[in-house]
């Protein structure tokens, strides 16, 4: 009856001992972090920042958008952005949102934001919509980019 007992203890111990190292290496994975830039006929949106930490992530602030053409006329921007189908990038401007910024037409957009239960994988898509209006033209963009392509490499 003694050596069962230790028998019994010790697959307890050892199991609580696989748990704890498990536990660890899930809570303390490095965070990803992904750049994306976006070109499309009209526009840029530049430094989309998105960092990937357990199963969230986090929407860096100060992404925004640059126009081409000097003379053209922008007009009802909406920008979408999902992974994993959520919602993460979001962002609607009306009327031109490069008026009076004729030297340097730059427009920073949204805040960032933290999205929690996003599973990303290496093959994880981010599905980008962008559409607007160019002196009167409707025009859409559709791009479905691979989060592994944009993968920055972090400094430790």
């Amino acid at each position: 009856m003694n050596k069962k007992v230790s028998i019994i203890f010790s697959l307890i111990v050892l199991s609580l001992v696989i748990l704890l190292i498990y536990s660890q290496n899930k809570y303390n994975r490095s965070p990803v972090e992904y750049q994306i830039n976006i070109e499309t006929a009209d526009i840029n949106l530049k430094d989309v920042h998105l960092v990937k930490f357990n199963n969230a992530i986090y929407l860096g602030a100060n992404y925004y958008i640059e126009q081409k053409g000097q003379y053209q006329k922008v007009d009802g921007l909406n920008i979408k952005g999902t992974i994993d189908n959520v919602l993460v990038l979001d962002v609607a401007a009306g009327g031109n949102p490069f008026e009076g910024q004729q030297n340097n037409p730059v427009r920073y957009l949204g805040e960032g934001g933290i999205f929690n239960k996003v599973k990303i994988s290496d093959d994880t898509l981010f599905k980008v919509h962008i559409v607007y209006t160019v002196d009167h033209v409707k025009k859409e963009y559709f791009e479905n980019l691979k989060l592994s392509d944009y993968r920055k490499k972090l400094v430790n």
